[in-house]
């Protein structure tokens, strides 16, 4: 094999011995050259025609000298769709647009532009729009920014299932638009059994963007010139600025409500209110305040799930919190990974709407997910970590705690009752009314219960002192009030019983100081806090 290449070899340099042979090898090799050096060099002007602002050579001219010099470049063509639209000329436009997407149809840039001049062309040009929206899709059918673009074509057009569509690739690929997506979503359908089967996919930002469009209330103009009235002496009537055709038929009716931004000292102002009857110009509420006077421009805050929907109420259910207890049930079955805060800032949204129960559902879904089983309540105590053996986690329905001026929390692993640690309480000053920690304590109606707790006290100065209090969160009636915790060096048991009311769900631990807002100075530690049902 060797020898048979080297003769080969030596056979060829026999060929290319002769003269003429020699100069037209190197006239070929020349040529190829010049014609290489030739392409490369109009390649290269047409590149500087295209990058030459328009303060050098006319833009125009330039762009078109870029696009003369190398034709199947689709980005000069594009850009001068650019510019003859930029000057109103949209039939140019168009022309240049469907040069460069037939040059490269695969690229979704070409036809999203070119459907938007056909959109400012207007109605006539509807099926040209949709066809280059469709070629876009299908170039790059998974890309955020295309579906975006897409998705708002479609709405502009009318086109609400296209544009769902759409808004759901946006929500599968891109989280940090999932807000804007949802929010356009709900604008189509304020649907949420719809958008959770249409639009939002299993992805815990699309569900999490979704739960906060839910619980973030919406703000509707009340009258700044017709006054509230109060015909019938119960209840007062509010204008709406503009007729709403939502709340027709009582569709608001039920609603939880905050009015406010009246001025001038209006004792209507920042009323928390429950809407008894609501009309497409009036809403209804029961509360017995208001006021006579419309100074200011006054807003009422409304649920999106109830003021967007049109439906009316049924009887005895809470239309806010349904609708994001599904969103919640969605978010909980894609077994993804979510931030642990979203959990406890829903959970304090369900207490603020009064749907105890489904906190309690979310706190025993949740804790496990994250790890926080030992977080969960248990039959032989209902309060959590009421040793205070595990962290703080100052959200859900473990122990929560503000910085207050003049109180001070510390975990005390030197001193305890039992366990290793115990919450010692530092007070120092004036105007302390609460030492900021507090716990909810979910609770069955008409139960009896026993509560225990162990406290110890320092040095203390001042009327009064701390108090161990147990309240109804939604009456805020006081079930368990302890005496003063002071004047013990030792530690102390402190218990006693109560009765849940007919209704009542959740109850919340604090320790209060009494009298309020009067000065005091010393140190409190407690520990082992204990709540058990009391076996009938």
């Amino acid at each position: 094999m060797g020898s048979w290449l080297r003769s080969q070899l030596h056979n060829m340099e026999i060929l290319l011995n002769s003269a003429w042979r020699k100069r037209f090898v190197f006239g070929l090799g020349a040529a190829v050259c010049l014609i290489y050096v030739l392409l490369a060099g109009r390649l290269f002007v047409a590149s500087l025609y295209g990058a030459i602002s328009a303060g050098e050579i006319p833009k125009l001219a330039s762009l078109q000298r870029a696009a003369h010099l190398d034709p199947s470049n689709a980005d000069y063509r594009d850009v001068l769709g650019d510019y003859y639209a930029q000057t109103g000329d949209l039939e140019k436009a168009i022309t240049h647009y469907t040069a460069a997407a037939n040059l490269n149809p695969h690229s979704a840039r070409y036809w999203l532009d070119l459907a938007n001049a056909y959109l400012v062309l207007g109605d006539r040009y509807t099926s040209n729009q949709t066809l280059a929206l469709e070629h876009a899709i299908q170039a790059d059918p998974t890309r955020p920014d295309v579906a975006w673009e897409a998705a708002n074509f479609y709405l502009v057009q009318g086109s609400d299932d296209k544009a769902l569509r759409e808004f759901r690739v946006v929500l599968q690929n891109d989280p940090f638009k999932a807000a804007d997506a949802i929010r356009l979503c709900w604008h189509i359908k304020p649907d949420v059994d719809g958008l959770l089967r249409d639009a939002v996919p299993a992805r815990p930002e699309a569900d999490l963007a979704f739960l906060s469009l839910l619980m973030t209330p919406k703000k509707i103009d009340l009258s700044a010139t017709r006054a509230p009235s109060n015909p019938s002496g119960k209840r007062w009537v509010y204008t709406l600025a503009a007729a709403d055709g939502d709340a027709g038929s009582n569709a608001w009716a039920n609603a939880s409500v905050l009015l406010s931004g009246y001025t001038g000292g209006a004792t209507g102002n920042n009323v928390a209110a429950t809407i008894a009857a609501s009309t497409p110009t009036t809403i209804e509420i029961e509360n017995p305040v208001g006021t006579a006077t419309n100074t200011g421009t006054p807003v009422l805050m409304i649920s999106r799930a109830v003021s967007d929907s049109g439906v009316p109420a049924t009887g005895g259910t809470n239309r806010e919190t349904e609708a994001t207890a599904k969103v919640w049930a969605a978010l909980m079955a894609s077994r993804q990974p979510f931030e642990q805060r979203s959990v406890y800032g829903y959970i304090q949204y369900l207490i603020d709407h009064k749907d105890m129960e489904q906190a309690r559902i979310v706190w025993e879904q949740a804790a496990p997910r994250f790890g926080l089983s030992a977080y969960l309540p248990s039959a032989r105590n209902l309060i959590v970590n009421g040793d205070f053996s595990l962290d703080v986690l100052n959200g859900g329905f473990d122990w929560q705690y503000e910085k207050l001026q003049s109180v001070t929390l510390t975990l005390d692993p030197g001193d305890f009752h039992s366990g290793t640690r115990s919450l010692l309480i530092a007070f120092d000053g004036p105007g302390v009314s609460d030492a900021g920690i507090h716990q909810f304590i979910a609770v069955q109606p008409s139960t009896t219960y026993d509560f225990s707790a162990y406290y110890k006290t320092g040095d203390f100065e001042g009327a009064g002192g701390p108090h161990i209090t147990i309240l109804d969160v939604v009456s805020r009636v006081v079930l368990y009030d302890s005496d003063d915790l002071k004047e013990r060096g030792y530690w102390k048991l402190v218990s006693g019983e109560f009765t849940t009311a007919n209704d009542s769900g959740l109850l919340e631990l604090r320790i209060r100081r009494l009298p309020e807002g009067s000065p005091i100075r010393g140190k409190l530690w407690v520990d082992d806090f204990r709540l058990v049902a009391k076996r009938q």
